[in-house]
């Protein structure tokens, strides 16, 4: 008996060295605690709430936040290996325990969001075995082909497949797909840069856009969907040199934000460009890419491509003769205020926590970045993927401040890592150069 106690204690230490390095358990034992007790105080407010977004779901933020705070620690300390990505599973899992018994209870979209649209959509796809789109259950005058951004309500639907109604154990999931997506980010930047200084920028951007990035998860937006999107075509490219898949990925993007058209065209081109399987590659990538006219042709008979809901927003009146005076400036100036943390509405100047605290952060790597980049050409390169995302939105992006500049600047990261690659910053990962 003794020596059968002995043996599984031999086991246990033979894991625990396996798994954690020095005074690392510590740490990983810390941050559980700490999640744990989080979530047992939020409980309360989670139980009962009845909406997939709001206040009351902050206790919803701390599990995944933490855990990635641990692993941005880890992979600054250069280790990133798949055991890391297991413990961060591990750890979010034991910090969201306390929620379990919430896991089966059914929410409801907040009314008039987007979520509630997206839901409708979804709905009919589900209930009605249909791939039409279902705009017009929502805009009655409309036609059959797509008006608002068609991706979401798929990824919607899919869900709603496998759980059969919005439950909250779908926000779990979301968040914790969230993270593994994070952590392969992250590792992208810790093999790809060598610069200690600017790793550590880059990585902390990371870390500190996950709280809006939760919130856009939560409230049933596609940029989170986007962004998932984003980092797993960077991952395959550059890391996993899966060039097919990748830009078939990549292809997908504007599926959910048809406003990143040019920045996913432009960095196809670049694939294509540096890539000897040109016609492999660009089926792979018109496949996707092509998605809502295929929608469009079959259900409504259009040759359309673009979704139907857009406004002139930086025009004050798309009539008046006079172009100058129709625009409007302060809209313009607020959106490029925006990338300083600063958001006006109504005449108000606020500072909003949840976007101030990565954005100046990530405005001053912008600029970072184009001073490293060499040669001259993948700076240029860099300046024009990134403004094709970023000027569109500062004169079309409202509302949700900061969706859009959250997915800028993942795109400005991950934009980066495929131009560094082309430097082979590292002699020990020459076999990752992608150009």
């Amino acid at each position: 008996m003794t020596k059968s106690i002995a043996d599984e204690q031999n086991k246990i230490r033979a894991v625990y060295k396996k798994l954690f390095s020095k005074y690392e358990f510590l740490f990983f034992a810390s941050v559980a605690v700490t999640g744990i007790i989080s979530s047992f105080l939020t409980y309360p407010l989670v139980d009962g709430y009845k909406y997939n977004s709001g206040r009351d779901l902050i206790g919803l933020y701390v599990p995944p936040v933490l855990a990635v705070f641990y692993v941005t620690v880890m992979i600054y300390r250069k280790e990133y290996n798949r055991k890391l990505l297991i413990k961060m599973v591990i750890l979010y899992l034991v910090q969201i325990t306390p929620f379990v018994p919430l896991f089966h209870q059914a929410y409801l979209p907040t009314p008039y969001d987007d979520f509630a649209k997206s839901y409708v959509y979804a709905r009919n796809i589900v209930d009605n075995h249909t791939l039409w789109g279902g705009d017009k259950l929502i805009y009655t005058k409309a036609g059959y082909s797509y008006v608002t951004q068609p991706g979401y309500r798929y990824f919607l639907a899919a869900q709603l497949l496998i759980f059969r109604g919005l439950y909250r154990v779908i926000s779990f999931i979301n968040i914790g797909l969230l993270i593994v997506g994070i952590y392969y980010l992250q590792k992208a930047i810790q093999v790809l840069v060598s610069e200690k200084l600017l790793r550590s920028g880059m990585l902390l951007v990371v870390l500190l856009a996950l709280p809006y990035a939760i919130k856009n998860l939560l409230m049933g937006m596609p940029e989170s969907v986007t962004v998932l999107l984003l980092i797993v075509f960077t991952y395959l490219y550059v890391i996993r040199r899966n060039k097919a898949t990748a830009i078939f990925i990549l292809g997908m993007i504007p599926f959910f934000r048809q406003n990143l058209l040019i920045t996913v065209l432009l960095l196809g081109f670049w694939i294509l460009f540096n890539s000897r399987e040109k016609v492999k590659l660009v089926i792979s990538f018109l496949v996707p890419l092509l998605l809502p006219l295929y929608h469009n042709l079959y259900y409504a008979g259009e040759w359309r491509f673009f979704v139907r809901i857009y406004k002139l927003l930086y025009q004050n009146n798309p009539f008046d003769r006079s172009p100058i005076a129709s625009i409007n400036y302060q809209f313009i100036l607020n959106n490029i205020l925006h990338y300083a943390g600063i958001d006006i509405q109504n005449g108000r100047f606020t500072v909003p926590l949840v976007a101030v605290i990565f954005l100046p952060l990530s405005l001053l790597l912008y600029f970072i970045f184009i001073r490293k980049l060499r040669p001259f050409k993948l700076k240029v390169i860099f300046i024009i993927v990134t403004l094709t995302a970023v000027v569109p939105t500062i004169f079309l992006g409202n509302a949700y401040y900061p969706r859009f500049e959250f997915v800028n600047v993942i795109v400005m990261l991950v934009s980066y890592l495929l131009l560094h690659a082309c430097k082979d910053p590292k002699p020990q990962t020459s076999h990752l150069r992608v150009c």
